[in-house]
């Protein structure tokens, strides 16, 4: 005798919790009919989730649209804890992943994040999508504008946080009469930059 077996068709469902759109739970929807919180998943997430490949924590619920997210979660941590001159723009190799400008007409410090982090500032490259991000740990970034090329002697310094870049510049006033300064920073993320216009 030979038995054949179909598979059978599951609904599942995501429990989240309605302040954050983080999701708590996932199973099937049957299952979770005495919760109150939940919505409409797709299976190939589940499977996802089930092999390891996409973790539960990096799912979240657009509250706004009741549609299912995926975003990154980035942990942040020093990278050093010595100070970090960041280099002139000119110089660099690479795309910044923090674009700091400074504007000698109106004295003005802008500091942007890079689109590929949910920034305004530089291009993705041909296929490349903005990262949805959440952003946990050590998210103050830190700089300070000291004399040209010696951190000892501090001028000014400003701080901001990674999620108020998202979306946004951040501008701070500086009291500064040319452009013979230098910055540093405790690295949250791997490459700075320092621009200037006049």
């Amino acid at each position: 005798m030979e038995v054949t077996s179909t598979p059978i068709e599951v609904d599942y469902a995501a429990v989240f919790n309605p302040d954050d759109g983080s999701i708590l739970s996932i199973g099937p929807k049957e299952l979770l009919s005495d919760k109150q919180n939940k919505v409409s998943i797709n299976s190939d997430i589940v499977e996802r989730i089930n092999k390891g490949e996409l973790r539960i924590q990096s799912c979240f619920l657009d509250i706004s649209t009741g549609s299912l997210e995926i975003a990154e979660t980035k942990n942040l941590f020093k990278i050093d804890d010595v100070l970090h001159r960041i280099p002139q723009y000119a110089d660099t190799q690479e795309q910044p992943d923090i674009y700091v400008k400074y504007c000698t007409k109106n004295k003005m410090v802008t500091v942007s994040l890079h689109k590929k982090w949910g920034g305004l500032y530089g291009q993705l490259d041909n296929g490349q999508k903005t990262t949805k991000v959440v952003w946990s740990g050590d998210t103050a970034l830190d700089f300070l504008i000291t004399k040209r090329n010696d951190p000892n002697i501090i001028l000014n310094k400003f701080s901001c946080c990674i999620d108020s870049l998202i979306d946004d510049n951040i501008e701070f006033k500086l009291r500064l009469d040319n452009c013979q300064f230098s910055m540093y920073t405790k690295r949250v993320l791997k490459n700075y930059a320092l621009d200037f216009a006049i």
